[in-house]
């Protein structure tokens, strides 16, 4: 291995690293945390140990090695092009006045509280809901684990505190995946509006509109995206965790 590539790869592996170590003491733990690590790690140690391993295994499993890490790699990097070429070419809305209800998208907390991303998106809803008066919002999250309290309820509570009237909230406490907040919703939807949403705007994060719209429309929605924008220190970790869920998606149709 030329030494050049060796630095290279030591560098971006522990960077990466360095990148799960750092958020992990800012964020809430979640498969984008993890996700830099997942992929700084074989690239940082096998960078140190190729050399020793020179001396105790055949050339030709080496070079296996070699060729399967690089397919990974470049497997990896096209892929997650393309997918964030269609996260970031998904139109963000604006609230018609035909909209049935708003619907905010929930996130991990900070402890008993909503974290950066979560309060993004509620500022955001508070924002169209003062635009639109007779207007309604559901909160959609339940209580992941090692919380102390449902998602959803953290919502309603932070709505409250920035100026929104309780009497406008509707809560959907049970959901632990997007999926499971559009499909837990509607029923308590339909039961609020008397009808099935014709128009859902649901605001969430930039880089999580895009499949948001994709499950919603799977859910039978008629729906629209709003965005909220992330904290920069997270984008590359939601991308990167955003990734993960929409490979999922493709290949498990959930």
């Amino acid at each position: 291995m030329d030494i050049k590539l060796q630095v290279l790869m030591i560098f971006l592996g522990s960077t990466l690293i360095l990148n799960s170590l750092l958020n992990a003491r800012r964020y809430p733990i979640n498969t984008g945390i993890v996700m830099p690590t997942v992929l700084g790690l074989p690239m940082l140690a096998w960078a140190l140990l190729r050399k020793h391993a020179l001396s105790a295994l055949p050339i030709l499993l080496i070079e296996f090695i070699d060729y399967i890490l690089i397919i990974a790699y470049a497997a990896f990097m096209l892929s997650f092009l393309i997918i964030i070429w269609l996260i970031w070419r998904t139109p963000s809305s604006t609230a018609p006045a035909a909209t049935d209800a708003l619907m905010v998208l929930g996130a991990l907390l900070k402890g008993d509280e909503v974290s950066h991303t979560l309060d993004l998106r509620l500022r955001r809803s508070a924002e169209i809901m003062r635009q639109h008066p007779g207007l309604k919002v559901i909160v959609s999250g339940g209580q992941s684990a090692g919380a102390t309290r449902t998602e959803a309820s953290a919502m309603a509570e932070h709505l409250v505190r920035i100026g929104i009237n309780p009497e406008r909230i509707i809560i959907e406490d049970k959901s632990l995946s997007t999926s499971e907040n559009l499909n837990f919703c509607l029923p308590l939807l339909e039961k609020e509006l008397g009808h099935k949403p014709r128009l859902l705007t649901i605001v969430t994060s930039d880089y999580h509109v895009f499949r948001a719209l994709l499950l919603a429309k799977a859910s039978g929605y008629n729906a629209i995206g709003i965005a909220a924008p992330t904290p920069r220190g997270v984008i590359f970790n939601n991308l990167l965790r955003e990734y993960v869920a929409i490979i999922r998606y493709l290949l498990l149709g959930y």
